[in-house]
């Protein structure tokens, strides 16, 4: 196997799991010739199954170092303690068979982990931003008066109507594709300006839409991420003509600078056929996004507390 230079944590993960599999295989390898029993070779797992367990193995955990310092414990244990429990050989065999492994393989894992911790650690998100901001995509703030609405919990609606469908476009040699994957209502409420006046408050219901970005930046390469945006921003993504892609990358470069993901109403106020100018603007509201930082903490606490009680129901990794 050939190193090659790994951009990402993520790089470093699959390097590292190709390179388990790889021992793995040779572990099985080795043991069925030291002690001439194929029931070694025929016993081992399969590549998919293996890839199966490291990646059910591997999901228990949040964060990236933490996969990579599990997968190193691994490969570290085939180097190390290559004795089957409850089984009794000659110390001599295993020695054969360990001196063999770190042969085979130590050099090479000494340096893919020089790699490892060379790896920038660049999220999905921040390779996205990245290559917007190097396109220098903006789009205009709108600068009047917010309208100030109060909105209630977002809760997700209509999951029959999410179409599967995905808009694609090109831009820099950079494939996008963009993907509707939820729709959430809440209702919102205008209160009225004259406190004296007896009138009750508009309340009217406000939709949005959970979208998927992938972006292909490489041959090969996805990196992804999610945003919300306005439901008819749908629309207006699948009518190409309009000219909305390129002022919603700006307004998710803008967002997530912000700290926010939700990206805002985005309006064009200005179109010029002729010549080809069309002028966007974004229009933020504090409380809506609010409200969807409020969602996404539900949402990631709900998905952690189901990951919990699906973990303890998984198979370990087979001991080597």
């Amino acid at each position: 196997m050939n190193i090659k230079k790994m951009e990402t944590k993520k790089d470093a993960i699959e390097d590292l799991k190709k390179f388990y599999i790889s021992m793995y295989k040779q572990e099985k390898i080795l043991y069925s010739k030291v002690f001439n029993d194929p029931t070694y070779i025929n016993h081992a797992l399969k590549d998919k199954e293996l890839q199966q367990k490291l990646d059910e193995l591997l999901s228990r955990f949040d964060n990236e170092d933490e996969k990579i310092e599990t997968l190193k414990k691994l490969i570290d244990g085939i180097f190390e303690d290559v004795k089957f429990e409850d089984v009794e050989f000659e110390d001599v065999e295993f020695e054969e068979v360990r001196e063999k492994l770190n042969t085979i393989g130590k050099g090479y894992y000494e340096t893919l982990l020089i790699e490892v911790e060379k790896a920038r650690g660049l999220t999905d998100e921040e390779i996205i931003l990245d290559i917007i901001e190097q396109s220098n995509l903006k789009i205009h703030e709108d600068k009047s008066e917010e309208e100030n609405f109060s909105y209630g919990d977002l809760s997700r609606v209509n999951n029959d109507q999410i179409r599967d469908i995905k808009h694609s476009y090109m831009h820099n040699n950079n494939k996008y594709n963009v993907y509707p994957i939820g729709i959430y209502e809440t209702y919102k409420k205008k209160e009225n300006a004259d406190k004296k006046s007896k009138v009750i408050a508009e309340i009217d219901k406000q939709y949005l839409m959970k979208f998927k970005m992938e972006l292909e930046y490489k041959l090969g390469k996805t990196a992804s991420m999610e945003f919300f945006g306005d439901i008819d921003l749908e629309r207006n993504l699948e009518e190409k003509d309009r000219g909305y892609f390129l002022p919603m990358l700006g307004a998710i470069a803008e967002a997530t600078k912000e700290g926010n993901s939700y990206i805002g109403h985005i309006d064009c106020i200005y179109k010029d056929k002729k010549n080809d100018i069309n002028t966007f603007i974004r229009r933020k509201d504090k409380n809506l996004e609010n409200r969807v930082k409020q969602l996404i903490e539900k949402e990631s606490k709900e998905q952690q507390r189901n990951e919990n009680e699906n973990s303890e129901e998984k198979p370990e990794l087979e001991k080597t």
